[in-house]
């Protein structure tokens, strides 16, 4: 840290949500040198699109101190993933090069869940029922899903290929489905079987539902 520049950020810590309104922080430069200076302002380890400076350049008499905004406004949905993100202010005297200080801060982006779970077709015949369950994950955390499926009386079997499947952020996936009779109903009249398909990440869970007639 140079001696002749005083810088500090308050708050040092954010928290803000990929769909809520910009937050800003407060960096104040002081000189603390005997002489004029002018000095740059510049941010580093956040992508240039998340935050916007007020001030990048300031000039100050000796013991002056002035103030420069930090706005930050990740991007909307999940192209901001969930998570802490350390970045870091320094300030540079345009007199002496090698008068530089740098304050670190931590941005932590909220998370925002966005999932659900489509199967298809809604409704099929024949003797085993073969489906797509498509699955999509629209928030800005990755999740890992675990599949399940139930039918009234239990007189069904569900295969699902994998039964687990992790989803990035933002990513879509189709896993097949296999339904098949506990009990094989080769004569007789055609059997109607409703069903239910569940995928469940972490604590949220997302159903759809079909039905099979063989």
């Amino acid at each position: 840290m140079a001696d002749s520049i005083r810088v500090t950020l308050s708050p040092d810590r954010l928290v803000v949500q990929p769909d809520s309104d910009p937050i800003e922080t407060t960096i104040t430069i002081q000189n603390n040198g005997a002489t004029v200076d002018q000095y740059a302002v510049e941010l580093d380890q956040l992508p240039t699109t998340w935050y916007t400076l007020s001030n990048t350049s300031v000039a100050l008499f000796p013991q002056d101190k002035e103030e420069a905004k930090l706005v930050v406004h990740p991007p909307k949905g999940a192209a901001a993933k969930a998570g802490n993100y350390p970045f870091s202010v320094t300030v540079l005297s345009r007199a002496d090069s090698t008068q530089t200080t740098r304050v670190d801060g931590m941005l932590q982006v909220g998370t925002v869940g966005a999932f659900d779970a489509v199967i298809a077709p809604s409704k099929l015949v024949g003797r085993r029922g073969k489906y797509m369950l498509h699955l999509n994950n629209g928030g800005n955390a990755d999740v890992n899903v675990e599949l399940s499926a139930s039918d009234p009386g239990n007189k069904c079997r569900f295969q699902f290929q994998p039964q687990k499947v992790t989803l990035v952020a933002g990513m879509r996936s189709t896993v097949p489905v296999t339904v098949r009779p506990r009990r094989n109903w080769l004569v007789g009249s055609r059997k109607n079987f409703d069903f239910q398909v569940k995928a469940t990440p972490y604590a949220r869970s997302a159903t759809s539902s079909s039905s099979w007639s063989c």
